[in-house]
């Protein structure tokens, strides 16, 4: 596991890992045609069943993944555009194996795109399941979104229970 220390020092614009960066950015281009970036954040947590039926119902429909281009800075990508090439494909993946929006199928969407992923990128592995499950844990028990996410990934690699329970990287 790298020094997670030295990432403090890291400028806002410095991505985790470059090599994740360069695996997103190909990723995407091989499919970008799928995707229709938005400002429009039509993602209901009252109702998160219904909201990925529409997802569904949207993609059926106009084979479009609409992603929102919200909240993309200071992530561990470095660069808004590589966080919606990972929104991007972590939409996909929802769509494209039918897991919705619970804790369950967040943690299933997170394995799948770890497996994606060459088999020795240990740290961006755990990269990935910060930025989904960890995320999606501290929405659960904060009833809040990370803002702060690089700090977050951070702190939740060292220190998972700490990292959930800082209330100030949430908005």
């Amino acid at each position: 596991m790298k020094n997670l220390n030295t990432f403090y020092r890291y400028k806002n614009n410095i991505p985790f890992s470059y090599r994740l960066n360069e695996w997103l950015e190909i990723w995407f281009n091989n499919r970008k045609e799928f995707f229709v970036f938005t400002n429009n954040d039509d993602f209901n947590s009252e109702d998160i069943e219904g909201t990925f039926k529409a997802h569904q119902k949207r993609f059926r429909d106009t084979k479009k993944i609409h992603i929102w281009n919200g909240e993309s800075e200071k992530t561990i990508f470095g660069d808004s555009k590589f966080n919606l090439y990972f929104r991007a494909w972590h939409d996909y993946i929802h769509i494209k194996y039918g897991f919705g929006y619970s804790q369950t199928d967040e943690a299933i969407v997170s394995d799948i795109q770890k497996n994606q992923l060459p088999k020795d990128w240990i740290f961006e592995r755990e990269l990935i399941h910060a930025e989904i499950v960890g995320q999606a844990h501290y929405n659960y028990i904060n009833n809040s979104f990370v803002k702060e996410q690089r700090l977050f990934t951070i702190e939740y690699l060292q220190d998972t229970v700490k990292a959930l329970n800082n209330k100030s990287y949430g908005y």
